[in-house]
């Protein structure tokens, strides 16, 4: 294994603990509303909090990426991801055991998720950006397809890391989110700096300006997931008339289908695509069908085939617009450029959570109807996206294979 192919390793199981972490924390949220004293309200306003936090500072994140350094980006932000982690979990637990005031505990929970959100912003868009910058040949749709891959495999392992722990104790799996920061921190901490690959910059290609039409591509794909996310459970109760219980274990299951079909999708196609081109449009075609035939599926077997063409686009287009973000980078602007992807893709899942709970409460059918829509959008924004140099669209098959 070459040093560039073992840091990328490093870098996908780094992306991999935060899916991991995030799907960890909403396994628990039963337990947590049981045993903290905590109401749904305030447990989502703290969600939304982190994840705002995030949103706003992952540019800023990218940009000291691009002036200081990677690793020592990566470093500073998964220790502070580390050390908000610690504070959140220890005030759960002094709720849990009645150790603090409701009040007081959940303005400590504020303070936790805002340093979580501020600090752990830079983790991803640094993995994408040291990704590119060391990827073989100088062609970068691999290395994210690996990165990509890396973080649906941790949200899908989170739910499956819980299991072992809650026979010990309710609360145990929160231990997870300590670990999973710690073990990605030791990974990285000494990491040696490898050799940078720099691409070779179309004519046209200005390096300094972030592509406008991958950005909103990212946005609308992320917000009919969210609203799709949303709306998955209550869809599947009132569709197939199944208990609140039963539609939690269905949705929790068919989650778990995405992530492997996206997996598989990633690692198996994504990565021996010789045409970003038709990865981008064919991905959006097929996410955009997939939306329209879970809207019309009566049946348990089409609405599971819905999910897995939804599944199979979305792995086809993140990649592919990701690579476009990256297209024409120097080395310096690679961290701003996947700021900005960070910051469309949290904004366009926070919209999409946003929207579908205050739409579902007034029309049960709006976000699937919104979600329809913002995979049209996704899908005129791949078809008609400007011609661009061929050597941006063509991924050299050898190099590749490397």
């Amino acid at each position: 294994m070459t040093k560039n192919a073992g840091l990328l390793a490093r870098l996908t199981f780094i992306t991999a603990s935060l899916g991991a972490g995030q799907t960890v924390l909403l396994s628990l949220v039963p337990v947590l509303l049981e045993h903290t004293g905590l109401n749904t309200a305030e447990l989502g306003s703290l969600m939304a909090l982190g994840t705002l936090s995030l949103m706003l500072a992952a540019p800023l994140w990218g940009w000291f990426s691009d002036r200081y350094g990677r690793r020592s980006v990566l470093r500073t932000g998964l220790l502070g991801y580390l050390l908000a982690q610690t504070g959140f979990v220890l005030v759960l637990l002094a709720l849990a055991d009645s150790w603090l005031n409701l009040n007081v505990g959940l303005m400590l929970l504020a303070l936790m998720r805002l340093a979580y959100g501020l600090l752990a912003a830079g983790v991803y868009p640094a993995c994408q950006a040291w990704a590119c910058d060391t990827s073989i040949g100088g062609q970068p749709l691999k290395a994210l397809a690996t990165i990509s891959s890396g973080s649906h495999l941790g949200r899908s392992l989170g739910p499956l890391l819980v299991l072992p722990l809650l026979p010990l104790a309710v609360l145990a799996p929160l231990l997870w989110l300590l670990l999973l920061p710690l073990l990605s921190l030791l990974l990285i901490w000494r990491a040696p700096e490898p050799a940078i690959v720099t691409p070779t910059p179309s004519p046209a290609a200005d390096a300094s300006s972030v592509p406008l039409r991958p950005l909103l591509l990212a946005f609308s794909l992320t917000a009919a997931i969210g609203q799709l996310q949303f709306l998955l459970g209550p869809l599947l109760g009132e569709r197939f008339a199944l208990s609140a219980e039963q539609a939690s274990a269905a949705s929790a299951s068919l989650l778990v289908l995405v992530s492997i079909v996206t997996i598989l999708t990633q690692v198996f196609i994504v990565r021996r695509l010789s045409e970003l081109n038709l990865a981008l449009r064919f991905g959006a075609l097929l996410f955009a069908a997939g939306m329209v035939w879970l809207a019309w599926s009566a049946q348990a077997i089409s609405f599971g085939l819905a999910l897995v063409a939804l599944a199979i686009g979305a792995a086809l287009l993140v990649p592919a617009y990701s690579s476009q973000v990256d297209a024409g980078a120097e080395t310096s602007q690679r961290g701003k450029r996947f700021g900005q992807l960070s910051l469309a893709h949290t904004a366009g899942y926070t919209l999409g959570f946003a929207v579908a709970g205050w739409w579902y409460q007034r029309w049960p059918e709006a976000p699937l109807a919104a979600a329809i829509a913002a995979a049209f959008l996704a899908l005129l924004l791949a078809a008609f996206r400007p011609a661009k140099n061929a050597s941006h669209s063509t991924i050299n098959r050898e190099q590749a294979d490397n």
